[in-house]
């Protein structure tokens, strides 16, 4: 069921960013914050925020993304790996963390459902993995922070790693309503 003029009224007010990374991370026994830092395209509409190396006073708000406006969004993420090591399997994870400010430190937590893996077996010169997910989220009173995370889960090997790809990392934000 469409309401008159829902068409136009979401043509003329689309509110989406294409988020990507000019730098990578790697992950071996901690969990990493994905450093989302640069707004590959946006809508004339764009209330997408990014905090690039964090924001001014706020401790634990590097590379995360807040949208200012109230509505439902939908996260669609990307995330490529590649292992440091030949001859070695490494299984990573990513996760959507969201988090609240007390105007000092942002506190994050793991936003349910969102994790997804990516198993790398790292034979000569192909060593890469993927993962996809999506989610819908809703911004409402609560001004909400967003991150992703990349960890190691398990390897053959202890000092096999997994580093992201700058050229397989994305995300797409956008306001569904």
């Amino acid at each position: 069921m469409k309401f008159i003029g829902q068409d136009n009224l979401l043509k003329t007010r689309a509110n989406y960013s294409l988020l990507s990374c000019t730098g990578t991370v790697t992950s071996s026994a901690n969990a990493v914050v994905i450093p989302y830092d640069t707004e590959q395209l946006t809508s004339s509409y764009n209330t997408i925020i990014l905090t690039g190396s964090g924001l001014s006073g706020v401790s634990s708000s590097a590379n995360s993304w807040y949208m200012t406006t109230q509505g439902d969004y939908e996260f669609q993420w990307n995330v490529l790996t590649n292992t440091n090591t030949t001859n070695n399997r490494i299984l990573s994870g990513v996760k959507l963390q969201r988090g609240t400010s007390d105007g000092s430190a942002i506190t994050w937590a793991n936003y349910n459902p969102s994790f997804s893996f990516i198993y790398d077996r790292g034979t000569g010169s192909i060593r890469k993995g993927s993962t996809t997910n999506q989610t819908l989220v809703t911004q409402a009173g609560t001004q909400y922070y967003w991150r992703l995370m990349c960890w190691k889960e398990e390897s053959s090997s202890a000092d096999t790693e997994s580093i992201t790809v700058i050229t397989g990392v994305s995300c797409i934000v956008k306001q569904i309503s």
